[in-house]
């Protein structure tokens, strides 16, 4: 699933278009059959929360470039980067937020069933 966090999606917003990846709709008479959209882009992190909520095991988590524009470049990382270890740091923010295994634009996860879901409805995901 496309990751709304990586450093690519938050660049795309810095540079004034909208970060999400796949936010555009097909038109049906030329591309018959292709009506879904993401209409939704989840954080890595709330990929990773929602499927152990819903009792899977994590076996493996990452994060991966499929393109070659979604690739960052040197003046990327210069100018995007610091500032979000600063906030992370002023918001005392656990680290793993700011990984950059975890920050490329596709999240890919495998995951085991282990047990009955925590929740129904999950806090993070449902208004209570």
């Amino acid at each position: 699933t496309p990751n709304l966090t990586s450093y690519h999606s938050i660049r795309r917003g810095v540079m004034g278009v909208h970060p999400l990846q796949y936010s555009n709709y097909y038109n049906v008479e030329k591309y018959p059959g292709r009506y879904v959209q993401h209409t939704r882009e989840y954080a890595f992190w709330e990929v990773v929360s929602f499927l152990e909520e819903s009792g899977f095991g994590i076996i493996k988590k990452e994060t991966q470039t499929f393109q070659v524009n979604e690739q960052l470049g040197i003046l990327d990382y210069l100018v995007l980067i610091p500032p979000m270890l600063v906030y992370n740091a002023l918001r005392v923010r656990h680290p793993k937020h700011l990984l950059l295994r975890y920050r490329l634009p596709n999240t890919l996860i495998l995951a085991r069933k282990d047990g009955a879901p925590k929740s129904r409805f999950p806090t993070a995901f449902y208004h209570q």
